[in-house]
């Protein structure tokens, strides 16, 4: 008997036992205060209505009545009970409906059981005493920028949570990871190697895209590939052994290695419901790694470097080789600021490959005939390199200041072959007589004292020298000169002199001849000025300057030989802002010479070498100076 009442009471206790841990089971924690705000935070991306903003006005409702509306416009499942009593009179103007459940569980002495997406409000005298959320165990250096993690079967919403407050980073789950536990141990690692780390752990894969990290769960080779649903991805034949996701135009993602490239162009088109049609066959191998690409791209990438490529007729995507007919296209590319003359071998070999390109100069335009992608790529360039081109003015003032004296002085008598006139001038002292003059100028002389002079030979002449000439010449000259960029400017300024040249040509016929042909040839002396300016974007000009200047000397070797001549040059690179003058000299010419004729010894001794010698003297400078200012003009 003592047995079986004891069984009994054995019996009622294992219920008792059952109940409660069904109950736990079956409910969530009651949460109250901060832990309540935090755990329906977390549920908002499983329900949405929890961040649905209100608008409402109430005046002495029923507390019951009003959250029973709030839950029929949020569309939230709450399980109100009726115990509940007192009225609500308020005002919320654009508030979350989270936000007014927690300020009416606060002001109401109100608790929360949440059981999976149904929210149960109740009233108690006593409420429950709240029970802590587990820590999670994060810790996050900011100046070496490590991370440390300590995670037991933690949420996986409450990490993140985490590591998006603590490392400002933008961290986005799937909506199939919202219930999602990790655990995983990580000491001084980088935010991004942590991550990978922690999701690799816990079977989760990771993308970056626009600089925010989004995870999504591990895709297997099981999963059965389904446009509409985004969620599956799909695996080619055992033959091919490749994986794609394709869940619309904009997120395709392939992994294939040494795969047809027909095949996985089928496999995907056919998989998003794509108009195409294959002019030939690609038997091509590729190895491919793409993720979060749209359709285009993928063909892009895919036939890169082959001789396929592909157009878009209609919404029909047109697949085939480049020279096919239906594939082909042909363009006219209008230039807007330069000019398509010699454009085009500055157009890479790379990008160019089959196309054909010619010159239309009456339209300033090119005509491309080829493969579309290659004609898009080669009209994306000439746009980056169709700029407007400065035009450079540049002024140029050349100054060639030439100076010099020459003296002469002395007597010179001789004999002259042909009667000679009295000429010359006083001032400055230049006189010739003849022998006339010199003999009435002795017979005045004779009668006096002892002195008896005889007349002089009627070809007999003396001059008298004493003068000095002195010479400064200014040549000026300003022309202006305009190029384009990075093209040279010249200026050429010339003097041309002729010489006679004579030479024999001999005729053999029945008889021999022989005729002197005369001919004068020319020789030119030339001031050449070459300029290469090259414009900055800080608008600097750099000017390459090369200075060429010949002359004649005035002297030659005979008198029928060409003409002697000097020669100056200059060469240099500068730089200078735009508008600002620079001067270029130090291209100067000196000459200095002191000849003279005389008797022997009496025309080295002072005073009678004036009576018994004459003599001249010569120097004279030239110096060339060129003035540069260029201008550019847009």
């Amino acid at each position: 008997m003592i047995l079986q009442q004891s069984y009994k009471i054995i019996k009622i206790f294992l219920a008792i036992i059952l109940f409660l841990s069904y109950s736990i089971i079956s409910a969530q924690t009651i949460e109250t205060s901060d832990s309540l705000s935090e755990k329906l935070y977390d549920l908002i991306p499983q329900m949405p209505g929890l961040s649905q903003n209100i608008d409402v006005t109430v005046s002495d409702l029923p507390l019951t009545e009003f959250l029973r509306n709030i839950a029929n416009s949020t569309g939230l499942n709450l399980n109100i009970d009726n115990a509940i009593q007192g009225s609500v009179t308020n005002n919320f103007t654009n508030v979350p409906a989270i936000d007014v459940l927690i300020f009416l569980c606060k002001e109401y002495n109100l608790y929360v059981t949440i059981t999976g997406r149904i929210i149960s409000i109740s009233k108690i005298e006593n409420p429950p005493a709240e029970v802590p959320l587990k820590k999670i165990n994060i810790i996050y250096d900011s100046v070496t920028h490590l991370i440390s993690m300590d995670l037991v079967n933690d949420s996986l919403m409450r990490v993140l949570k985490r590591l998006i407050t603590l490392t400002g980073q933008n961290i986005i789950p799937r909506p199939e990871l919202y219930n999602k536990m990790v655990t995983v141990y990580i000491l001084n690692m980088d935010f991004e190697n942590a991550l990978k780390q922690m999701v690799y752990a816990n079977d989760i894969e990771m993308t970056k895209k626009d600089g925010n990290y989004l995870l999504y769960p591990v895709q297997t080779s099981e999963d059965i590939s389904n446009k509409g649903s985004g969620k599956s991805t799909k695996r080619k034949a055992e033959s091919s052994g490749f994986f794609f996701n394709a869940p619309n135009m904009d997120q395709i993602s392939v992994n294939a290695e040494n795969v047809p490239i027909l095949d996985i162009i089928k496999d995907v088109s056919e998989s998003l419901k794509v108009n195409y049609f294959i002019y030939s066959e690609m038997p091509e191998l590729t190895t491919v790694n793409l993720t979060n690409v749209n359709y285009e791209e993928f063909l892009n990438y895919i036939l890169n470097g082959t001789k396929y490529t592909f157009s878009n007729d209609n919404s029909v995507y047109l697949i085939g080789e480049r020279q096919s007919e239906n594939i082909r296209k042909t363009k006219i590319i209008k230039m807007q600021y330069r000019s398509v003359v010699d454009i085009v071998p500055k157009i890479p070999k790379s990008i160019s490959g089959n196309v054909e390109i010619i010159e239309f100069p009456e339209l300033n335009s090119l005509i491309l005939s080829g493969s579309n992608p290659q004609i898009m790529e080669i009209e994306q360039f000439l746009q980056e390199i169709d700029k407007v081109v400065p035009v450079i003015l540049i002024e140029v003032l050349i100054v060639d200041h030439k100076s010099g004296f020459n003296v002469s002085t002395g007597i010179a008598a001789g004999i002259s072959p042909e009667p000679v006139k009295s000429n010359g001038t006083l001032m400055p002292f230049n006189i010739t007589m003849s022998s006339q003059t010199i003999n009435n100028l002795i017979n005045s002389f004779n009668g006096f004292g002892l002195i008896n002079l005889g007349n002089v030979a009627p070809d007999f002449y003396l001059s008298l020298k004493a003068l000095e000439d002195q010479g400064i010449v200014n040549i000026l000259s300003t022309p202006r000169l305009a190029t384009l960029n990075g093209h040279e400017a010249t200026l050429t300024i010339g003097e041309t002199e002729y010489y006679l040249e004579e030479r024999s040509q001999i005729f053999a016929n029945q008889t021999t001849t022989q005729e002197k042909i005369r001919e004068f040839k020319p020789v030119t002396a030339d001031f050449v000025l070459t300029i290469n300016p090259i414009v900055a974007g800080d608008d600097q000009i750099t000017l390459a300057i090369k200075v060429d200047q010949s002359d004649f000397t005035g002297t030659k070797l005979a008198y029928d030989a060409p003409p002697n001549q000097v020669s100056r040059s200059f060469n240099s690179t500068i730089r200078i802002r735009n508008e600002e003058m620079i001067l270029l000299g130090g291209l100067e010419d000196k000459s200095k010479s002191n000849s003279g004729s005389g008797w022997p010894l009496l025309s080295r001794i002072p005073v009678f070498k004036w009576l018994f010698s004459s003599r001249e003297k010569k120097m004279s400078v030239e110096k060339l100076n060129v003035f540069i200012k260029p201008t550019v003009i847009y």
